[in-house]
């Protein structure tokens, strides 16, 4: 099995389960060769599992757990040469540690049997890498080089991270061994994942030893949580393995840090204690993000939901230990806004912390602010006035308005009109108008509908995502544009394009281009079906959306992805709970636009002379 194939294995095992476009995205490779990968496989998985693939998504369906995890754990340590530059690099990180000193490259690539030029590439990719770690790698002429850092703690968890996977660091803990440490953690913690994390830092302590080195430190930040009782008795079986009172109080520490970075029961009286210091850090930060965004949110009661999870994602980011990344992509698609004080706030603690925090914690902070945004949203009622114009009998009618309170739970107002002559004197506005005649409403911001649309589930909820963005339009509280490329164009140009021309307008800030190129290197903003989403805080102070759409008449790729259609969006400074909610209708269009073929290609064929209700006409 070759390295791509066992990342299509991490993939799967990472996500209940993933499209091909996205896997293709992921492994940069081609149908064919995707399927081929596929075969090989699950050919390797024969007993332990298969890959089953259902509605253009693969998925894991596992037979043998205790086998699959058996299969990682020896594939990463006999199966992959050092053609793997991961593996190669955790062997140069090894001999680094083992060598107290300085290296030559050539000793390097005679022991790893390539090229003095692939070395110093690996060396490259390794200087970037440890320096979330405060660790370098330095060089010397004629000396050769050396693995550097300034606290002793750092070199422990590169240790864990990425040379534990591939190699043992000395002798195997016994079976016996592992049950009884088994048996006195999972009293307090039964994840397998903190129980195998601890057997980690048992080898990574044990070798350190060895090397004649030693911890002496901790993360200034980090906090034990657990209590003297389980310490002592944890301790108990771990510190068997070294020779009576040679562990310093930080090894300790470094020996429990697992059972530190979830909740468990026991923990609550150390939690409370931690809570003041979480609080006025987290009072300091929600100052700052409401200074980038006004919002109408009660911080303190985001503050009630997140702060016991902000001990424990602190504690893991302090220990370089990564949680399991279980929402991102759904959060960053359907919660533009959360996302976005998720990143503020993640870059806040960062700085005041000084600590690096993966990206895997964006999610669980985003869920946080999104559940505060929708109780904001659902505090305020809206009223959706909806005329029926024609000859409709009682019963039609109630069919229309019962279908219309589910989708508006509840809040519709509907008006009656016998014919188009009286439904024109009103001169009323509508969010939509249902009609047996042919009809032109007035406002072309308003959709007519057909009153058999109501029969059609599909045609109904694409049209109302419409309506309700179109009124936002016609009310001024979304700013809309559209501009067709005809000539090939790279995507990153297009977006700046897009910026630039409304700025030019004076709809957006010469700082908007520089906030969203700095998003984009951190979150990509292509998603699924050839749409692209990049948006940011307008800081124009306008109190609207802004939407502007850019249509590719040639497709191009980014990041192995093809884009189409390019929603930009400015998120106003001032978001208010009404902007708040109308930046989700709009969003809601957009992913409906996405998940709908016809109205898709409709808005691909744009015809920029006529409104935009014409993106739903037959579908």
């Amino acid at each position: 099995m070759n390295v791509l194939i066992y990342q299509l294995f991490k993939i799967l095992i990472s996500n209940d389960s993933i499209t091909v476009e996205e896997l293709l995205s992921q492994l940069k490779v081609s149908r064919k060769t995707l399927q081929k990968y596929v075969i090989n496989l699950n050919e390797e998985l024969r007993g332990i599992a298969r890959i089953q693939e259902k509605n253009q998504r693969y998925y894991l369906k596992v037979e043998d757990y205790a086998k699959l995890a058996e299969f990682q754990t020896q594939y990463l340590k006999t199966s992959l040469d050092f053609n793997d530059p991961k593996k190669r690099q955790a062997y140069i990180l090894l001999m680094l540690v083992k060598s107290k000193g300085y290296m030559i490259i050539n000793d390097l690539s005679d022991m790893l049997m390539v090229s003095k030029g692939t070395i110093t590439r690996d060396l490259r990719d390794l200087k970037n890498l440890l320096k979330d770690y405060e660790m370098t790698i330095s060089s010397v002429s004629n000396n050769g080089v050396m693995l550097q850092g300034k606290k002793d703690y750092q070199l422990a968890f590169v240790l864990r991270n990425y040379v534990c996977d591939y190699y043992d660091l000395g002798d195997k803990i016994s079976g016996e061994d592992k049950d009884r440490i088994s048996e006195v953690v999972k009293k307090y913690d039964k994840s397998t994942r903190v129980l195998r994390l601890i057997l980690r830092h048992l080898k990574v302590l044990k070798f350190l030893h060895e090397q004649g080195r030693q911890i002496t430190t901790v993360p200034s930040n980090y906090y034990e949580l657990t209590d003297k009782k389980i310490n002592e008795e944890v301790m108990g079986e771990l510190g068997k393995f070294f020779e009576s009172d040679c562990l310093t109080k930080a090894e300790e520490k470094f020996l429990l840090m697992p059972l530190n970075i979830n909740y468990i029961s026991e923990e609550r009286g150390r939690i409370d204690r931690r809570l003041p210091w979480v609080n006025k850090l987290f009072s300091e930060i929600f100052e700052q993000v409401n200074k980038s965004i006004i919002l109408d949110i009660d911080y303190h009661r985001v503050f009630e939901q997140i702060k016991y999870h902000s001990i424990f994602m602190i504690n893991r980011s302090v220990a370089h230990i990564q949680s399991d990344d279980m929402f991102s992509k759904e959060i960053i698609e359907k919660y533009p806004v959360a996302i976005d004080l998720a990143i503020m706030t993640v870059n806040f603690l960062e700085k005041k912390l000084g600590v690096k925090i993966s990206d895997s914690e964006l999610s669980y902070l985003a869920l946080y602010y999104e559940m505060e945004l929708e109780d904001e949203r659902n505090t305020q009622t809206q009223l959706h006035k909806v005329a029926i114009v024609g000859e409709v009998s009682k019963s039609i009618q109630n069919l229309i308005v019962n279908r219309l309170n589910e989708i508006f739970q509840g809040t519709t107002a509907v008006e009656l009109y016998k014919n188009k002559e009286n439904f024109y004197k009103s001169g009323s506005n509508y969010l939509m108008v249902f009609s047996t005649l042919p009809l032109e409403s007035q406002d072309k911001a308003t959709p007519v509908v057909r009153v058999q649309s109501i029969f059609n589930n599909e045609e109904l909820l694409s049209k109302v995502a419409l309506s309700k963005v179109l009124n936002a339009i016609s009310s001024g509280e979304v700013h809309f544009c559209i501009k067709r490329f005809k000539e090939k164009i790279d995507y990153l140009k297009a977006v700046e394009e897009l910026i630039d021309q409304e700025v030019a307008k004076k709809e957006l800030t010469t700082e908007f281009k520089a906030d969203w190129e700095k998003r984009e290197k951190k979150l990509s903003n292509v998603f699924q079906n050839g749409i692209a989403i990049p948006h940011m805080i307008d800081s124009s102070n306008k109190e609207r959306v802004l939407l502007t759409v850019g249509v590719l008449d040639k497709p191009v790729k980014y990041k192995e992805r093809v884009v189409r259609i390019i929603f930009l969006i400015g998120i106003p400074k001032k978001l208010n709970t009404e902007l708040s909610r109308v930046l989700t209708q709009v969003y809601d269009l957009i992913f409906m636009i996405s998940g709908h073929e016809n109205i898709y290609h409709n808005l691909l064929n744009y015809d920029l002379a006529m409104p935009l209700t014409q993106i739903t006409e037959g579908i």
